[in-house]
C-alpha cells in the first residue's frame, strides 16, 4: 500500500519539476517557476527520506513533509491572490476572430 502511495507522488513530482524548469526557461509564470522548483526540492526529499531502502531519517522526513504541505498552501494563496499574473498573448492578427463569430 504504501509503495503504491509512493508512485504517484513521485510521477507528480517529476510533472512539477518539468513544468518549474519550463517556466524559468520560457520566463512565462514570473516567479511560479521558482516556487514550483522549492516544492519539488521538498518533496524529493521527503519523498526519499521515506524510502527505507535509500534513506530512513525520520526527523528530516517530517520537517521536509511539512515545508511540502505548506508550499502547496503558498501556491493556493499566490494564485487566489493573483501574483504573477501571465500575459495572455495571442498570435492571431487583429481581426481574425471575425473568422469564428459570423453567423
Amino acid at each position: 500500500m504504501a509503495d503504491s502511495a509512493m508512485d504517484w507522488l513521485v510521477w507528480l513530482m517529476a510533472a512539477v519539476t518539468l513544468v518549474g524548469l519550463a517556466a524559468i526557461r520560457m520566463k512565462a509564470l514570473r516567479g511560479y517557476g521558482a516556487l514550483l522548483l522549492a516544492m519539488t526540492l521538498f518533496g524529493w526529499v521527503y519523498s526519499f527520506t521515506d524510502w527505507g531502502h535509500i534513506l530512513e531519517v525520520r526527523l528530516v522526513h517530517i520537517v521536509f513533509g511539512i515545508l511540502f504541505s505548506l508550499s502547496w498552501v503558498a501556491l493556493g494563496c499566490t494564485l487566489l491572490r493573483g501574483e504573477g499574473k501571465v500575459e495572455h498573448r495571442t498570435t492571431c492578427a487583429p481581426g481574425s476572430w471575425e473568422l469564428f463569430l459570423r453567423d
